[in-house]
C-alpha cells in the first residue's frame, strides 16, 4: 500500500508563491515561524531532486512537477516545470536549489507553513482524490521518509512548547524543559544543533532572526540568551544541572559575562554547592561567575584602616612586602623588575603619607 503525507491549509494558494521570489504573505497568522517566502521553493526543489515531487491541489485543481534537462553556461541543469491541467510553466529555480536540504528539513518547512496557516497534517492512502479540498490547499507527497519525519515530529517541533510571545509578554525569553537535547528550539521549531548534548532542552521565545533555511542567524546571541536565563533563574534544579554538567555536556561550556547579574537563588545554590563539594563546583563556569560577583559586591576594605599610616619602604625587604605600615606589617604585594623600584615605591609612599599623622614616639 502506497501512503502519502498531506499538508492541508485553508484557502486557495496563489501560484505566485511557487514562482515569485522574496514574497511571504501569511494572512492567517500575525506571528509566523517563517518570513522569507523562499522555504516552499526550497522544499519543492529538494523533493523533486530526491525523486518524490509533490502534487499540489488548489481546491480541485491539480498541479504536479516534472524536470527536464537544460544547459546553462556549458553545464547541465535540471529545470523544474509546474504542470497544470491546461498549461506548463518553467519555475525560476532548478533541482540544485536547496541542495543541502535533508528530508527532515523539508518536513520542517512544510509543517511550519501548515502551522502558520492554521492547517493540519495527516497520512492517507495514495493517491489523494482531491475531492475533499474545496476552498483548501493540499500538498501531497508520496515519501516514506517524510512520513517517518512526521511520525517523529517531536524531534523537529518541540512538544508542548510555547509558540508565541508578544513584545509586552510576561513570559520569559527562554523556556526550559527538563529533558536532554542536542538542539536549540525557537518557538518550538528546531533551529540549531548543539556541539554537545545538553542536560536541558531550551526553547527561545524572544524575537530571534533566522536564516532562509530556518536556522539561527546569530548562534552567539541565542546562546547568550540561554546563559542570561540561567544567571537570572530561580529554578534551583536548573542551577544544579548547570553546576554539575560534565565536560561532555553543553552547559559545561557556558561563559557568563560580567554584564550579567546572578539571582539570589543562583548565588545561594552555587555557594552551598561550593561548600558541599569542597570547592570543586566553584571552578565551574557558573561557580566562577558567582565567585566573581561576590568579590565584586563585597564591602571594600579601606587600606588606611587595615594598614595604619605612616607607611615606609624597607629596601632590605623583597619587593613583595617591602612596603610596611606603622606597625611594621607588610601593606601589599608589589612586584617590580627594575632597579628603580625603590625610588618608585618611595614616591608612592610619600603620596600616601601626605597629610597623614606621624607615628607617635614610643614612651
Amino acid at each position: 500500500m502506497t501512503r502519502a503525507l498531506v499538508f492541508e491549509t485553508p484557502g486557495l494558494m496563489d501560484l505566485k508563491s511557487l514562482t515569485m521570489m522574496g514574497v511571504s504573505t501569511k494572512p492567517n497568522t500575525t506571528n509566523p515561524i517563517g518570513s522569507f517566502g523562499t522555504g516552499l521553493k526550497y522544499a519543492i526543489a529538494a523533493l523533486t531532486r530526491l525523486g518524490t515531487p509533490p502534487v499540489i491541489w488548489v481546491g480541485r485543481n491539480r498541479y504536479e512537477f516534472a524536470t527536464r534537462r537544460d544547459e546553462f553556461r556549458g553545464s547541465q541543469v535540471e529545470v523544474i516545470d509546474l504542470i497544470g491541467s491546461h498549461d506548463r510553466r518553467e519555475l525560476p529555480y532548478t533541482t540544485g536549489y536547496g541542495a543541502s536540504w535533508e528530508p527532515w528539513m523539508i518536513y520542517r518547512e512544510l509543517e511550519a507553513n501548515t502551522i502558520d496557516e492554521g492547517g493540519r497534517t495527516y497520512v492517507v492512502k495514495s493517491p489523494h482524490p482531491g475531492s475533499s479540498l474545496d476552498n483548501k490547499t493540499g500538498i501531497v507527497i508520496e515519501s516514506e521518509e517524510l512520513i517517518a519525519c512526521h511520525e517523529r515530529r517531536g524531534e523537529v517541533f518541540l512538544p508542548n512548547a510555547t509558540r508565541q510571545r508578544g513584545p509586552l509578554s510576561a513570559l520569559p525569553e527562554v523556556e526550559v524543559f527538563d529533558a536532554p537535547s542536542r538542539h536549540i528550539y525557537y518557538r518550538g521549531l528546531r533551529v540549531y544543533t548543539l556541539p554537545k548534548p545538553a542536560r536541558r532542552t531550551y526553547n527561545i521565545l524572544a524575537e530571534t532572526a533566522l536564516t532562509e533555511d530556518r536556522t539561527l542567524k546569530d548562534p552567539w546571541l541565542a546562546e547568550f540568551r540561554l546563559k542570561q536565563h540561567v544567571a537570572e533563574t530561580d529554578d534551583e534544579r536548573l542551577v544544579l544541572d548547570v553546576l554539575h554538567a560534565t565536560k561532555d555536556e553543553y552547559e559545561s561550556e557556558f561563559v557568563f559575562y560580567d554584564s550579567l547579574t546572578p539571582s539570589e537563588t543562583v548565588v545561594r545554590v552555587a555557594s552551598e554547592q561550593a561548600t558541599a563539594t569542597g570547592g570543586a563546583s566553584a571552578h565551574t563556569p557558573l561557580g566562577r561567575f558567582v565567585g566573581a560577583h561576590l568579590l565584586k559586591t563585597a564591602p571594600r576594605v579601606d587600606p588606611f584602616e587595615r594598614w595604619p599610616r605612616p607607611w615606609r619602604v624597607d629596601p632590605n625587604m623583597p619587593y613583595s612586602n617591602c612596603i610596611r605600615d606603622a606597625n611594621d606589617q607588610p601593606v601589599m604585594v608589589a612586584t617590580f623588575v627594575s632597579d628603580a623600584a625603590i625610588e618608585l615605591l618611595d614616591l608612592v609612599v610619600a603620596a600616601v603619607n601626605r597629610d597623614a599623622p606621624a607615628k607617635p614616639d614610643a614612651p
